[in-house]
């Protein structure tokens, strides 16, 4: 169940990308980014999520790089919630 004590102690990350630096205008998303936002405040809002467990990546911020570093942040953060 998603609102049960541990689950609630686990983070969570969300990416939406509507702009692609190497696509024309024409090939450009809208909507991945509002989608985003609404799942992570339905976590939030519906079912207690604390806001410091969402992690959120938008557009130029989900690189690679800033992925791999969020999904870090996150094990971490799930780690140090199961030694505690």
């Amino acid at each position: 169940m998603i609102n049960t004590p541990e689950a609630l102690q686990q983070g969570v990350l969300f990416i939406g990308i509507d702009k692609y630096p190497n696509l024309s205008k024409f090939a450009q998303f809208d909507g991945c980014v509002n989608d985003a936002r609404l799942m992570a405040s339905i976590l939030k809002d519906h079912f207690g999520f604390p806001e410091d467990h969402l992690t959120l990546l938008f557009d130029e911020a989900a690189t690679r790089d800033g992925i791999l570093a969020a999904m870090h942040d996150l094990a971490e953060q799930v780690a140090g919630t199961m030694s505690s």
